[in-house]
């Protein structure tokens, strides 16, 4: 019971950049995509309190837009926005 209570932890990602950022959790040791935003876009996504949220640039190579450089690491905490 105490899980599904986490879960319902609704975050309003905010890309405030100007190019399209790919948005990662943090689980178990590995990278789990959950977003990706456009520019001065936002996403609403449920991420338990305490986890880890990374952000990475997207960047075109070859015309295929791939995650580049990390931009933000986060953890999620009782409120409900991340900023990046």
């Amino acid at each position: 019971m105490y899980q599904l209570s986490k879960m319902n932890n609704l975050i309003h990602l905010t890309n405030n950049n100007q190019s399209i950022i790919f948005v990662y959790l943090m689980y178990d040791n590995c990278l789990l995509q959950i977003a990706q935003i456009e520019p001065k876009g936002s996403d609403l996504k449920r991420i338990p309190a305490g986890s880890i949220v990374i952000a990475k640039q997207g960047d075109y190579m070859n015309d295929i837009l791939v995650p580049k450089d990390t931009i933000a690491v986060k953890t999620v905490s009782e409120e409900n926005y991340l900023i990046f």
